[in-house]
């Protein structure tokens, strides 16, 4: 598989997100976890999906991720709504 078939691969850039956004959460960076939030949105994810990896961003960061992880579902809630 060539890069540009990688990176246009839906499955494979939802696992990308998957890791990068419990990485962003726990880094506490809001930037980052908007950027990456509003990417996991166009590319089709879900509201589960995003609880999903706010969930594991409180396993790897604690009680900061918790806040943070708020902050991720709070950005998700507002660029797609809640469902």
């Amino acid at each position: 598989m060539d890069w540009k078939t990688h990176m246009n691969d839906t499955s494979g850039q939802l696992r990308r997100l998957n890791k990068a956004i419990p990485d962003t959460i726990a880094d506490r960076c809001t930037d980052c976890i908007g950027f990456h939030v509003q990417a996991l949105a166009k590319a089709g994810g879900t509201r589960e999906e995003m609880a999903d990896v706010v969930a594991m961003a409180i396993q790897m960061g604690g009680g900061p991720s918790l806040m943070y992880g708020a902050k991720a579902i709070d950005a998700w809630d507002q660029l797609v709504g809640e469902s």
